[in-house]
């Protein structure tokens, strides 16, 4: 499994709506099952919405108990590949400068949970 994390603008302003990937390929033998990406909001930013998978196989939604967008997959073959994004804006009360740093994570029947490295703003 391949899992790479991005953010639309690494300069982020207050108040300023950037959109989040992450890239998530299986590049193993078989099918993974149960597979689920994760990504908690980082402190500093808010959820905002438009949650996207470019090629279908997850489906996502945010899930506020965790502060988090979840996608969900029953089966996600050896080979398929996917970028999944949603939309988050800086806290307009965020010092400007702030570092942000926000990570993806993914774990499947297969695979035990892993994170991604760091998107930073």
């Amino acid at each position: 499994m391949a899992l790479s994390k991005a953010v639309s603008d690494a300069t982020a302003a207050p108040g300023q709506s950037l959109t989040y990937s992450i890239a998530v390929t299986n590049n193993g033998p078989a099918a993974e099952t149960a597979a689920v990406v994760s990504d908690p909001l980082p402190f500093g930013v808010t959820f905002a919405g438009s949650i996207a998978s470019a090629n279908g196989f997850f489906a996502g939604a945010y899930d506020p108990a965790q502060n988090a967008v979840v996608w969900t997959a029953a089966s996600f073959a050896s080979g398929a590949s996917d970028t999944l994004s949603f939309v988050a804006t800086v806290l307009p009360t965020a010092p400007a400068g702030t570092l942000i740093a926000n990570y993806g994570y993914y774990e499947s029947a297969q695979t035990p949970v892993f994170p991604s490295a760091a998107a930073t703003t």
